[in-house]
């Protein structure tokens, strides 16, 4: 169903980082078979996603491997099962605050509406966006639109 755009919180999670309004706020660990990734990985996976053509089935089956995670230092209670984010809800609350004293400047303080736009990654796992879903539901943005980043060859 159409829902009409709101005005919301962009939370953006790429391949290096998590972004709030484009300022990054945690970064993204990567690795490979329990090595870290390299930036030649992150660049060779970018390749073989746009020119499949120009990558062995050896290379796309290595960087098909490729895990996506936040640290447990930057969680609740320094914890990988925790999903709560502490350096991201810390700037999800101060945005809310931020969005709240605005609208109240302006007479609107029962307009808010609590929405954030989750843009990420095609190759971001549905755990990290479970995490991101989380924090930003602890931060009183309860409203969440997506979008995809996807790569493709035009």
């Amino acid at each position: 169903a159409y829902r009409p755009p709101l005005d919301s919180v962009p939370i953006t999670i790429t391949k290096r980082t998590i972004m709030v309004d484009s300022k990054p706020v945690v970064p993204v660990q990567c690795k490979i078979g329990g090595n870290v990734c390299s930036d030649e990985d992150l660049y060779r996976k970018f390749e073989c996603t746009t020119r499949p053509s120009d990558c062995d089935d050896n290379e796309k089956a290595r960087l098909g491997k490729m895990t996506f995670y936040i640290d447990k230092s930057y969680k609740e209670d320094g914890s990988d099962e925790k999903f709560l984010i502490e350096p991201l809800v810390k700037e999800l609350k101060a945005k809310v605050k931020e969005h709240k004293e605005l609208l109240a400047e302006m007479n609107m303080a029962a307009s808010f509406k609590g929405a954030a736009t989750i843009i990420a990654d095609s190759d971001v796992p549905f755990r990290l966006i479970s995490e991101v879903i989380y924090t930003s539901g602890m931060s009183n943005l309860n409203d969440m639109r997506f979008a995809l980043i996807k790569t493709s060859v035009r």
